[in-house]
Protein backbone atom coordinates (compact mmCIF):
# COMPACT_ATOMS: atom_id res chain seq x y z
CA UNK A 1 0.00 0.00 0.00
CA UNK A 2 1.02 3.33 -0.52
CA UNK A 3 2.25 5.13 2.23
CA UNK A 4 -0.06 8.49 1.68
CA UNK A 5 -2.86 6.21 1.11
CA UNK A 6 -2.11 4.56 4.43
CA UNK A 7 -1.59 7.81 5.76
CA UNK A 8 -4.78 9.29 4.60
CA UNK A 9 -6.86 6.16 6.17
CA UNK A 10 -5.19 6.43 9.68
CA UNK A 11 -6.14 10.49 9.57
CA UNK A 12 -9.89 9.06 8.71
CA UNK A 13 -10.02 6.22 11.06
CA UNK A 14 -8.86 8.54 13.78
CA UNK A 15 -10.92 11.59 12.76
CA UNK A 16 -13.93 9.20 13.21
CA UNK A 17 -13.10 7.70 16.47
CA UNK A 18 -12.81 11.25 17.71
CA UNK A 19 -15.92 12.41 16.39
CA UNK A 20 -17.57 8.97 18.48
CA UNK A 21 -15.74 10.09 21.68
CA UNK A 22 -17.18 13.45 21.29
CA UNK A 23 -20.60 12.29 20.18
CA UNK A 24 -20.80 13.29 16.69
CA UNK A 25 -20.46 10.49 15.18
CA UNK A 26 -21.51 9.18 11.82
CA UNK A 27 -24.30 6.39 11.83
CA UNK A 28 -22.99 4.64 8.39
CA UNK A 29 -19.47 5.29 10.00
CA UNK A 30 -20.54 3.50 13.05
CA UNK A 31 -22.44 0.70 11.74
CA UNK A 32 -19.52 -0.40 9.36
CA UNK A 33 -16.75 -0.28 12.34
CA UNK A 34 -19.18 -2.02 14.23
CA UNK A 35 -19.33 -4.89 11.66
CA UNK A 36 -15.82 -4.96 10.99
CA UNK A 37 -14.76 -5.05 14.68
CA UNK A 38 -17.17 -7.82 15.21
CA UNK A 39 -14.70 -9.61 12.89
CA UNK A 40 -11.63 -8.61 14.20
CA UNK A 41 -12.42 -9.78 18.11
CA UNK A 42 -12.95 -13.62 16.42
CA UNK A 43 -9.21 -13.07 15.12
CA UNK A 44 -6.17 -14.73 16.15
CA UNK A 45 -4.58 -11.70 15.12
CA UNK A 46 -6.47 -9.15 17.37
CA UNK A 47 -4.59 -8.60 20.43
CA UNK A 48 -5.37 -7.36 23.63
CA UNK A 49 -4.65 -3.60 23.16
CA UNK A 50 -6.86 -4.17 19.67
CA UNK A 51 -4.09 -4.04 17.48
CA UNK A 52 -3.99 -6.26 14.30
CA UNK A 53 -0.67 -8.57 14.47
CA UNK A 54 -0.17 -8.62 10.84
CA UNK A 55 -0.36 -5.07 10.19
CA UNK A 56 0.11 -2.91 13.58
CA UNK A 57 -3.00 -1.32 12.97
CA UNK A 58 -5.20 0.03 15.71
CA UNK A 59 -8.57 -1.36 15.11
CA UNK A 60 -10.90 0.78 16.52
CA UNK A 61 -9.61 3.65 14.28
CA UNK A 62 -8.94 1.49 11.21
CA UNK A 63 -12.16 -0.09 11.10
CA UNK A 64 -14.00 3.59 10.87
CA UNK A 65 -12.00 3.93 7.85
CA UNK A 66 -14.33 3.25 5.26
CA UNK A 67 -11.10 3.05 2.72
CA UNK A 68 -9.35 0.75 4.87
CA UNK A 69 -9.45 -3.53 4.08
CA UNK A 70 -8.56 -6.37 6.82
CA UNK A 71 -5.03 -7.74 5.59
CA UNK A 72 -5.86 -11.46 4.89
CA UNK A 73 -9.56 -9.76 3.54
CA UNK A 74 -12.23 -11.03 6.20
CA UNK A 75 -13.70 -7.63 5.75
Amino acid sequence: MKKITQAKQIIEGSTNLAKKIVGVANNNVETLATERYAVCQQCPNLTITSNCKLCGCFMPSKTRSTTATCPINKW
